[in-house]
């Protein structure tokens, strides 16, 4: 495993069941994770690309049940007794203490509790030295969250340029589905495209803005037609 973790850094304000977006390619995973008091063993491995939502969804749990979310900053196992032994630990594949880890483990299965892990790669395939750690990761429960399809993309692409002051007119929202990578990771990245592209004002975002955007990623989406409208000024800038 690697040699340090990634220490939970990012605000969780907004990681909540309330902004949680849900559809086909993550409704399962949610659902299980909604009946933690049944995971086997006490632990549950939430999988999936990168920028798929298992952040967002572990969070959520974590606020809905009072668990602690580890920082890396004290012994996770002390988090968790303190969390009232429900604990997240977020890209669990990158934890660097494997006799922790399986203490851990052997803890949540034989005194009880709720372990929530996050990573891209079932625990069974983690790169681990201690062979009594392989073993118990190869026990860990899995649920495999899924990139989003257009419909759920599209309401979590409007939620996050909302989130920035910034409405998106639903042909550039139906434009950019069509033409940036699915995921919710590309959805933050088109977002903050947008936010830096386009001129403030009342307007919806329109598709040749939208267009914009996507190319200040790097991306060749094809030419819009038409021409950016021009931006709605106050009397101040009159």
């Amino acid at each position: 495993m690697a040699d340090q973790p990634r220490l939970f850094g990012r605000t969780t304000d907004d990681l909540t069941a309330a902004t949680l977006e849900l559809g086909e390619s993550n409704l399962a995973a949610w659902t299980m994770i909604g009946r933690w008091r049944n995971w086997p063993n006490g632990t549950l491995a939430l999988i999936g690309p990168q920028g798929a939502g298992k952040t967002h969804m572990a969070c959520a749990w974590a606020q809905g049940v009072q668990a602690a979310v580890w920082d890396g900053a004290t012994r996770a196992l002390d988090a968790f007794e303190a969390a009232g032994r429900r604990l997240v630990i977020d890209d669990a594949d990158r934890f660097s203490d494997e006799p922790h880890l399986a203490l851990l483990l052997d803890t949540v299965r034989t005194e009880g509790g709720a372990l929530l892990l996050t990573a891209q790669e079932p625990p069974r395939t983690w790169s681990v030295a201690l062979r009594d750690l392989r073993s118990r990761l190869a026990a860990v429960a899995v649920e495999r969250v899924g990139e989003p399809d257009d419909a759920l993309l599209s309401r979590v692409l409007i939620r996050l340029c909302k989130a920035r002051f910034i409405k998106l007119s639903d042909k550039a929202a139906t434009y950019l589905i069509a033409h940036m990578e699915r995921s919710f990771a590309a959805a933050h990245a088109v977002a903050e495209a947008i936010d830096r592209v386009h001129v403030r004002g009342s307007r919806p975002i329109s598709v040749p803005i939208a267009a914009r955007a996507l190319q200040s990623l790097g991306l060749d989406p094809p030419d819009p037609g038409g021409s950016e409208e021009a931006p709605d000024l106050s009397p101040e800038d009159a």
